[in-house]
């Protein structure tokens, strides 16, 4: 009997630690850049004001935006009664896409 119950519980074990595993690869999010995510959500927010031909300061290009980013931040976080508000005239931009901004800024504006 133990000959039979040592090599089954052997393999019993082995079965239920194959799916058991203390080092899981964690979720990373992509990567924020200005070229795969920035560039669209300034063009989408800030158009017409702030890129093409734009009547203010110009945001259309990776090294404007990169100038910028501590104002970008600071005037996206406004209340819209706030002088300096930005997006002027229109709705707060939704927090994720003002902690999106945040974390471009945080991890060093990449290209």
């Amino acid at each position: 009997m133990k000959k039979v119950l040592v090599p089954a519980l052997f393999l019993a074990t082995l079965v239920i630690f194959q799916f058991c595993s203390s080092s899981k690869k964690a979720q990373k999010a992509p990567k924020i850049t200005y070229s795969n995510k920035v560039q669209s959500v300034i063009a989408g927010s800030c158009a017409p004001c702030h890129v093409g031909n734009a009547r203010s300061g110009h945001l259309d290009s990776y090294d404007s935006a990169r100038v910028h980013i501590d104002e970008i931040v600071r005037r996206i976080q406004l209340n819209p009664t706030d002088k300096g508000y930005m997006p002027s005239k229109r709705q707060k931009l939704p927090d994720s896409t003002i902690q999106f901004f945040i974390a471009w800024k945080n991890a060093g504006t990449p290209q």
